[in-house]
């Protein structure tokens, strides 16, 4: 069997490698333990001063990652804006 047109198809280096490849595709791995992942929420930090550095942001212990938003000013200019995108990892609690 063939795959459509526009798809690929990744096959095995040997008869072990291809067999553990259809046991994942068809639902049934065996001896394979999955890792579960961590849960994470994404949200935005409104109102923080764009002067501010982002360090005492990601210091917070559930801060995974904070990116500063920044708006197309033109001319390929990009200005920051108060806004900080956050994700947070684990369960975060209500404010």
């Amino acid at each position: 069997m063939s795959p459509p047109p526009g798809s690929s198809f990744s096959g095995g280096a040997s008869r072990d490698a291809a067999a553990t490849l259809q046991e994942v595709a068809d639902g049934q791995p065996r001896g394979i333990v999955l890792a579960r992942r961590e849960t994470s929420r994404r949200g935005v930090l409104v109102g923080y001063l764009t002067g501010l550095p982002l360090d005492p942001v990601l210091e917070h212990p559930l801060v995974e990652t904070a990116v500063r938003c920044s708006y197309n000013a033109g001319l390929k200019r990009h200005l920051p804006t108060r806004q900080v995108q956050l994700t947070l990892r684990g369960h975060v609690p209500p404010p």
